[in-house]
């Protein structure tokens, strides 16, 4: 039987003090599958602050991403579906996928993850919130 793992990023990254105050792991690692939680594009520990235009707050949700991932030991390669969760005054916006598709293009240039994007209502000045599922490859 494989035993789950528990990540979070390293300290002093964006996000990287929520989960010990809200009681959750960033990232569940079973055997080669990951499961991160909903990443933000804050830029402090805390999760407070966050910039003020959309496509620098979604890369900065991106490099909090790639730094859970690298906790869990995997990359952004390694991803095989996102879901975005979209909210804000502005909601779902073609803007906002625009710029999602734009990173996973960097991020991700030798395959194209599932992706699904959802309207909500999230905590905050929070605009975006991204998880990923990633497959690590067997060792050769």
């Amino acid at each position: 039987m494989t035993v789950p793992q528990f990540f979070d990023p390293a300290p002093g990254g964006g996000g990287s003090n929520l989960g010990r105050a809200y009681y959750y792991s960033h990232a569940v690692r079973v055997g080669n599958l990951i499961q991160t939680a909903g990443q933000g594009g804050y830029s402090d520990p805390d999760g407070t602050t966050f910039p003020e235009a959309l496509e620098d707050e979604i890369a900065q949700c991106f490099q909090n991403i790639e730094a859970v991932l690298n906790a869990a030991g995997s990359s952004w390669r390694d991803v095989i579906g996102i879901r975005a969760f979209h909210g804000g005054p502005e909601g779902f916006t073609a803007e906002a996928d625009e710029i999602v598709g734009t990173l996973l293009r960097k991020w991700v240039p030798d395959h194209r993850p599932t992706w699904t994007g959802i309207g909500v209502q999230l905590a905050g000045r929070m605009r975006i919130e991204i998880e990923v599922v990633a497959v690590v490859p067997d060792e050769a």
